[in-house]
C-alpha cells in the first residue's frame, strides 16, 4: 500500500499539472471500488476548477471551487496516471478526469481496494476516515511530548503504536521499520518500556526519513509510479526492510557483525538488527 511519502509524491506530480485547471468532464468507466462513486461524481464536478491540492494521512484531497473535494485512498494497487487523450488505457482504468487540450487525469485500480469520495468541502472534518486520523508526522504536533503521551502505559508494540493511523496519521510498514531502526529502538519494545531518549530519536528520525522518502519520490517496490510514470528511488536507501539476512550496515561501520532479521508482526514483516536495536 502506499504510504505518506507515495501519496505526497503523486499528490505534487498531478499538482504540478491540474492545479487552477478546470475539469472539462469526467467518465466514470467503473464505479465499483472499495465504495461505489456517488452517482452525481461526473455532474458536480464537469466545468469545476481544481482549487487546492491537499494530503491527510494517506489520503489525498482535491478542491474544487464549487465547495466540493474529491478525497482519494489508492488502497492496494491504485494510482493516478497523467496521460494525454490519445494514449492508450491501460487496464482497470476505472475514472477519467479531463482537462483543457487533451490532459486527462485517470484513476487506475487493478485491486478495486482504493476508493474515490465526493463531499463537500465544509464537512470533510466530520467524514469519519479523517477525523479519527491522529497528527501528520511532519508536522509540529507529532512531537516527542506528543508520542510520549501516546505510548504512556501502553503495552502495545511501538511498531504498533506507529502504525495505528489514530495515533500518526500517514506512516506504513516501510517506513516505520526505517525509522526505528535508525532510533535503535527495537520494533517488540513496548510504548510503556521506552525511554526519553527513544521517543525523540523516534520523532527526529521519523522527519529526516520521511523528508528524504519524499525528495526521492518514494520507494518503488512493486507497482507503485508516480503520476509522471517515473519510479521512486528512495528503495535504494532503504537500510533494512525487505533485507533479511543481509549484513546491518550500521554494525559494519562498528567492525561488528550484525544481520538484519525479519519477523511477523501484527501480521506485517518487522525488518530489524537484534544488536543495534536491542530488546528491553
Amino acid at each position: 500500500m502506499p504510504e505518506l511519502p507515495e501519496v505526497e509524491t503523486i499528490l505534487q506530480g498531478i499538482a504540478r499539472r491540474v492545479l487552477k485547471s478546470r475539469i472539462q468532464s469526467v467518465d466514470v468507466i467503473r464505479a465499483g471500488l472499495r465504495r461505489a462513486i456517488d452517482p452525481d461524481f461526473s455532474a458536480r464536478l464537469a466545468g469545476a476548477c481544481v482549487t487546492e491540492l491537499t494530503r491527510r494521512g494517506k489520503y489525498m484531497i482535491i478542491r474544487t471551487d464549487r465547495g466540493d473535494s474529491i478525497i482519494v485512498h489508492l488502497g492496494m494497487s491504485g494510482r493516478f496516471v497523467l496521460a494525454d487523450m490519445e494514449a492508450a488505457l491501460a487496464r482497470h482504468t476505472h475514472v477519467i478526469f479531463h482537462f483543457p487540450d487533451g490532459l486527462q487525469l485517470r484513476f487506475v485500480d487493478p485491486r478495486r481496494f482504493g476508493a474515490i469520495d465526493l463531499m463537500r468541502t465544509a464537512n470533510e472534518g466530520n467524514w469519519p476516515s479523517l477525523a479519527l486520523l491522529g497528527p501528520e508526522p511532519l508536522g509540529a504536533d507529532f512531537s516527542p511530548d506528543y508520542l510520549s503521551a501516546a505510548s504512556l502505559r501502553k503495552s502495545a508494540a511501538i511498531k504498533t503504536i506507529l502504525l495505528d493511523q489514530r495515533v500518526v496519521a500517514g506512516l506504513g510498514n516501510i517506513y516505520v521499520c526505517e525509522i526505528l531502526f535508525r532510533a535503535r529502538v527495537n520494533p517488540f519494545t513496548k510504548g510503556r518500556d521506552l525511554a526519553a531518549t527513544d521517543i525523540s530519536y523516534i520523532v527526529r528520525e521519523t522527519h529526516l526519513v520521511l523528508a528524504a522518502a519524499i525528495a526521492a519520490g518514494g520507494s518503488t517496490l512493486r507497482d507503485y509510479v508516480g503520476a509522471d510514470g517515473e519510479k521512486g528511488g528512495y528503495k535504494d536507501l532503504h537500510l533494512v526492510y525487505d533485507r533479511a539476512g543481509q549484513d546491518c550496515p550500521q554494525c559494519a561501520r562498528q567492525s561488528r557483525k550484525g544481520v538484519i532479521h525479519r519477523a511477523v508482526q501484527g501480521g506485517r514483516s518487522s525488518f530489524f538488527c537484534p544488536l543495534c536495536q536491542e530488546t528491553r
